[in-house]
Parts: C-alpha cells; structure tokens; sequence
C-alpha cells in the first residue's frame, strides 16, 4: 500500500493486530509499535533530493593484479607424432606465477614430452591419442584472483613426417655430484622414430649399473660422478629424410678433490658455484664524541645491591633414542606409469614405479595380485622399473607396484595388454630394389635378399620373425646401399 508508516513511540501493548497490510482494512498499513504491530493510517510520501555518491578507487601503489591475453583460438589441433605449442601471456606486478593442468593433473615445468618454455608457453613433443583434452593455464601474483586461459586440444590422423628434435643448441645442464639426472631428448616424427643415445663415439646401453633409457627417449644417469661428466648425444631416426641429433654438455658443481690423473680430462667440465651475495654496511650518521667530564663532579654513592634470587636448576629427564627408529616420517606414495597401455608382441615392456616415502619402503611387483619373481626375461631395476624383454600375449595384465615401510604402504597398478606383430625400426622395406607385393604373394620371403628388402611388409604377412639375422645386419645393408648409389 502507497505510504509509510507514522513514528509511533515504544508502547507497552504487545499484541498482534496484522501481519501484513493485507491484513489492514482500506489504505491503512501494518505498523510495528515496538513491541507487537497494528493498522495506522499511513503518512504521505515525502519526495527528498539526496546528492550522488562517487565512489573513487584509489589506485594499488606498486603492484598490478594479475591478467592473462585469451587465445585467439582456443580449439587447437596437431597430428599425431608431432609437436604442438601452447602460449600463456600474462601480466602483472609483481610478475605472476604461471601453472598449467591438463583437466585436473598439475604439468611439470619439464616432463619426457612436456616443458614449459621461459615465456610460460606449453609445448608438448610426439604426440599420443591421449594427449587429447582440456587445458589450462593459470596466472596468479597474489594481487586479486587468479585468472586462466583454457585450450581444447585434438589429436587427428598421422601423416608421414621427417624426424626432428626440438631442444636449444649448446644447452648444458648443471647438477651437483653423486646425484641423479633425467636428460630428455624431444624427439618426433611419424613413424615414431627410433632414438639411440651416445657419448662420444660410443652407443650407450639401454640398460646398465648407471644408465637407463627410458621408452619416452629419455636417459637416466643413476649416480653422477666426474668421470659421468661431458657431452651426451640423442640420435633419432624413422627411415624418412635424414636421422636427426641433438647434443647436452653435462657439468657439475665443483671443486672436486682426489682426482686420479686419468680423470683430469672431465675437470674442465666442473663450475664454480654461486657467489654468496654480500650485503654493504649502512651508512650511519655522524654522532660527535663525547667531552670528558670535569674532575668536580659528583656522584651519588654507589650502594651495594642484594643478590638477586637465583632458583635452583632442576635437570632435565633425558629420553633414550631406540637405534633404529627415524627422527621423521614421510607417508608412502606410489605412481606407476608406462607410457602406453597396448605393447605388440616382440617387443620390450618398461613400466615405472615412482616411490616416495621414509623410511626408504620395501618394493613388490605383482601380476594379477601373484608376486613377479625375475628371470632371463623379466627383470627389476634398481629404481623399481619393471621390464620385459620379447613380450607376448600372456604378459597381458594388471600389473601392480606395492610399497610399504613399518608404518605406511601405498600401491598403483597399471593394465597391459600385448598384442598385434612387432616391427624393429631398422626393418622396412625399399621398393627401389624389389616389389614387395610379388615377393610376399610369392612367398619368397625367406630369400635373404628378399629378407632384407622387403623386411616390413614380410613381417606383416608373418613369413618373417619379429627379430632375426635380417635386422640386425640392417645397418651395415644401409651403408652398402649408401655406397652403391654414390
């Protein structure tokens, strides 16, 4: 009802006449008295003109929240086997931190496929089916919210692409001695190419007492000492165009003492480490020295005070520390990761298992909840690492990597399926020298020229063995080729 309700002084009636001015007859509202309400007659609207207010925002001395330029296209696509790269522009004072997540996984600043560049892009190297998805970059410097750029990534078809490595020229990579190191090689192409690493002049093995390679390219030195010190080659090759390198000089940390005289070659590669930064002293103002007082001057007399109380020292009960026990304790966690899901028979499964916890756990791999006991053809590194060498369809499974410690455990399986024919990098074929298709409909396969020229496609037909002779004179077939059409 138009109007407002008359000033009414507290009354000491507490009932309830209405509720609403419904409940009031004609143009009478319901008015509260203080303590219960009643129908008055209502006052006329009074029309007042009120100044506006203008609400100022002062400014942020010193700093600007964070802001982040949203992608043009935020639906990006690449295919398969190659390389695809994310830019993250913010801005912001002070700078803000940038993170990425693919869906609710935290990116790394450098994984085997993934890096996150200096200026915050993402670029992400060989691309799986899987690498498909959502994501997002965000930027925050604690001024304000964070605010988040969002890509949706598709992965398509694979076309045929030459290998290439992506990685910086001249790159030295720091560590401190006696530690482990991850060196990436971001190799790509389609066929996915076949990686090798070397130092020097020398191949290194896939796997020994200090180096590891990994089925993502990258190579894992166990332990650094001087003699692990110099420059590391990755090699990538996939029967397109011309094989690919790319070289890291390994340093460390310096001085190192004791060194044998037939270690001396590596001590060019030690640097020093980082200066202490020094902090100048204050300049203080001048303060005059004071004058000597004269010789008249009085003191009052100096009394001699009472000691002062000192309570007795009552020692502390001393508590036994039990050998063996750990002064602190870090819950166990497992990740197990393989790469890909679905290996073709013949070829070598690597499937890691990441620990974290203290006291340092205990490890147990298990298939189909059955413990995994080595041999010639299964075994399990140093650092948990499961691999099997010629796998086959009944190395199909869960398999589960177990940890635990007297007072926690942890465990994180993987699903492996082994399948379809598999075919060694060095096997292809060259149509330059025969027609494949006649040498498979006429089974001549098992010729070993033909063997040789028609490696691939004999393979798939199965008149050929995933390894044999074949392929490993592959190499020294190249060079001979190489020859004769120089």
């Amino acid at each position: 009802k138009v109007g407002r309700c008359p000033r009414v002084s507290n009354s000491t009636r507490c009932e309830q006449e209405c509720v609403t001015d419904a409940d009031c007859p004609g143009e009478w509202k319901c008015c509260s008295s203080g303590c219960g309400t009643s129908c008055l007659e209502p006052t006329p609207e009074e029309f007042l003109t009120t100044t506006p207010r203008f609400i100022v925002t002062q400014p942020q001395y010193g700093g600007e929240p964070a802001t982040i330029q949203q992608p043009e296209e935020p639906r990006i696509s690449a295919q398969e086997g190659g390389y695809v790269t994310l830019k993250c522009v913010a801005l912001g004072i002070p700078k803000p931190t940038i993170t990425w997540r693919k869906d609710t996984t935290l990116i790394g600043p450098s994984e085997k496929r993934r890096r996150i560049l200096l200026d915050g892009s993402l670029q992400i190297i060989n691309l799986y089916t899987y690498d498909k998805g959502t994501y997002v970059c965000t930027a925050d410097n604690g001024l304000g919210p964070p605010v988040r750029a969002e890509y949706q990534l598709d992965v398509t078809e694979p076309n045929q692409l030459p290998v290439a490595i992506i990685g910086e020229p001249d790159t030295r990579i720091t560590v401190t001695m006696n530690s482990p190191i991850a060196i990436h090689c971001y190799a790509m192409g389609w066929p996915r190419p076949f990686v090798t690493w070397w130092r020097g002049d020398q191949m290194l093995p896939l796997y020994s007492d200090n180096y590891e390679q990994d089925t993502d390219y990258t190579l894992l030195i166990r332990s650094v000492t001087l003699t692990s010190l110099g420059v590391y080659t990755c090699q990538a090759f996939n029967g397109i165009g011309t094989p690919a390198s790319w070289s890291a000089t390994l340093q460390a940390i310096g001085p190192v003492y004791n060194v044998k005289p037939d270690q001396e070659e590596y001590t060019k590669y030690l640097v020093q480490p980082p200066k202490r930064p020094t902090t100048e002293k204050p300049q203080y103002p001048y303060r005059p020295t004071r004058t000597q007082s004269p010789e008249y001057q009085t003191y009052a007399p100096v009394r001699p005070s009472k000691p002062s109380h000192i309570p007795r020292v009552v020692p502390l009960e001393t508590t036994t520390v039990e050998p063996g026990s750990a002064k602190f304790k870090v819950p166990v966690k497992v990740n197990v990761s393989a790469g890909q899901s679905q290996f073709p028979e013949g070829s070598d499964v690597s499937i890691a298992c990441t620990i974290d916890g203290y006291p340092i756990p205990r490890v147990l791999w298990y298939k189909d909840d059955e413990l995994i006991r080595t041999n010639n053809r299964i075994k399990i590194s140093e650092l948990n690492r499961l691999i099997i060498n010629d796998a086959n369809r009944e190395d199909s499974g869960r398999y589960r990597c177990e940890a635990a410690n007297e007072y926690s455990s942890d465990s994180d399986s993987v699903d492996i399926r082994v399948a379809g024919i598999f075919i060694h990098p060095h096997c292809q074929d060259n149509t330059f020298f025969a027609n494949c298709e006649l040498i498979v409909a006429a089974k001549y396969c098992t010729h070993k020229y033909y063997a040789k020229f028609c490696c691939r496609s004999c393979t798939e037909a199965g008149q050929l063995p995933a390894r044999g002779p074949h392929i490993d004179n592959s190499k020294r077939r190249k060079r001979s080729i190489l020859r004769m059409l120089v």
